[in-house]
């Protein structure tokens, strides 16, 4: 039975959901200058050259943010400006220490009034930022509002920073009914009621859309990755039903992007702790669709593996050569090629010339820490896109190397099902001679409790622990054969 791929598919309880919350939204936004949350009970205005940026889902404390729509340009270069408020519940007293850790050398501490109760203002002062923070005391706890920017722009900014604070006030609550009993209903749900002024959501069965750009184009990211989805499943058909529904966050333009949490100089990124996807709009858009591709891939594979991802050089590897699919206008995949908007393949033809390509037995073996290490980083990348090409198009490859990249992911799960065997060894050991009673608990609980850097180093011994240098040898010798036909 094939799904539903309609984008704008709701489900009841999201739909019912859906109503309540362009209530909310009608209530908050008659003026683009304040937010109000009435989860929380706070309102507060920001100025009119600012915009609202989402909040995180794994967000604790952060509750609002607003970023400068045009970044300042300084002596180090583009540097943003935002307010943010924060709340911390249950906590109803002012402590300052542990501030200065993250926001630098403090200032004298001004005692003030907001809205009629107790506050307490102090600046913080680092090379690369400049923060006005007020603590303001709230009878379930504190709320802080905090104005920062570069600070060779803080006198610039800082009488907007003290007109936001003095708008904080509180306003009544309303309550908000989740209306699904199913965890990842509810988990949605709450990230939807999270979004400011400005933003907008779609669905489809196997993806949530949360986006502030041009609707049309989300049509067309939806129908991209859906077909993407579609090959997923093909090279790897679920070893169960993946019930996940992944989000996919796209923001207007690369500013909004780095405020939302975007690293320096990505263009997307997927995050399996906010399990979301995340990119910008920009122009060429096909730049936007190749990221989109790679990020795509490394949400598949986190699911299809149950939360775990493997190494680097398979991971990254193939989010680039999935990057490459060859695209008809009627969605329909022709082939996988060289990315146009990256340098992977001169990269990796460079190198080779040079004779200075990474060996595979350390590429293979590295963690992610060791793949992202700045001087290795963008070979790395480039050497495991033309590896995977290599395992997926050479007709040419030895026979031992066919099921290498099979065996690799069936050792990957093999490993954590005998790491965590071990885990529950050991925590029923005590129990065991102590004659107390047992625990029901299946490995599976055990699973968290594994870092997936020793997973991925089991997995890696399994996989290569019986090669020989000769072995190795060989397929640095036939890597660099195929390197050697790429054109570039």
């Amino acid at each position: 039975m094939q799904r539903t791929r309609t984008l704008g598919f709701l489900s009841p309880s999201i739909l019912m959901f859906a109503f309540a919350l362009m209530a909310f939204f009608h209530a908050s936004s008659a003026s683009a200058q304040l937010h109000k949350d009435t989860r929380l009970g706070f309102q507060i205005k920001y100025p009119r050259s600012f915009e609202p940026i989402p909040i995180e889902p794994t967000e604790n404390w952060t509750v609002a943010k607003f970023q400068a729509k045009t970044p300042d340009h300084t002596s180090v270069g583009k540097s943003y400006t935002r307010i943010q408020v924060r709340h911390a519940p249950g906590i109803k007293k002012i402590d300052w220490q542990g501030w200065e850790k993250s926001w630098g050398e403090p200032g004298k501490v001004r005692e003030t009034k907001i809205a009629g109760m107790y506050a307490e203002e102090c600046t913080f002062t680092k090379p690369s930022r400049t923060a006005q923070v007020t603590i303001v005391l709230a009878e379930e706890g504190w709320f802080a509002i905090l104005g920062y920017c570069h600070p060779e722009r803080f006198k610039k900014w800082k009488s907007e920073f003290s007109k936001a604070t003095k708008s904080f006030k509180r306003i009544e609550k309303e309550e908000r009914t989740i209306t699904s009993q199913d965890p990842q209903e509810q988990q949605i749900q709450e990230v939807i009621s999270r979004l400011p002024h400005g933003w907008n959501w779609e669905r489809s069965d196997r993806y949530v859309y949360i986006y502030n750009g041009e609707k049309d184009f989300i049509r067309t990211v939806s129908r991209q990755i859906e077909t993407m989805r579609d090959e997923f499943e093909k090279l790897y058909p679920p070893r169960e039903p993946i019930t996940a529904i992944s989000i996919v966050r796209i923001t207007g333009d690369e500013d909004t992007y780095r405020g939302y949490g975007g690293p320096a100089e990505s263009l997307g990124y997927w995050s399996s702790a906010n399990k979301e996807l995340v990119l910008f709009d920009r122009k060429p858009r096909d730049q936007v669709i190749e990221t989109l591709n790679h990020e795509a891939f490394h949400q598949y594979i986190f699911y299809w593996a149950g939360q775990l991802a493997p190494h680097s050089w398979y991971n990254e590897g193939h989010g680039d050569y999935f990057a490459g699919a060859k695209m008809t206008r009627s969605f329909k995949v022709t082939g996988y090629g060289p990315l146009r908007h990256t340098t992977r393949h001169p990269t990796v033809k460079k190198a080779w010339r040079e004779d200075r390509l990474i060996p595979l037995q350390k590429l293979m073996s590295w963690t992610q820490a060791e793949f992202y290490e700045r001087k290795v980083v963008y070979l790395a990348y480039a050497q495991a896109w033309a590896l995977i090409t290599m395992f997926r198009q050479s007709k040419k490859l030895p026979k031992q190397y066919d099921s290498l990249l099979d065996d690799y992911l069936a050792n990957l799960l093999e490993a954590r099902i005998e790491l965590a065997r071990k885990e529950r060894e050991a925590a029923i050991a005590p129990l065991k001679r102590s004659k107390a009673p047992l625990p029901t608990d299946s490995l599976e609980d055990y699973f968290s409790r594994i870092h997936p850097v020793k997973i991925q180093a089991l997995a890696f011994t399994k996989t290569f622990g019986a090669w020989s240098e000769e072995d190795w040898d060989k397929l640095n010798e036939v890597f660099s054969k195929f390197v050697g036909t790429i054109k570039g």
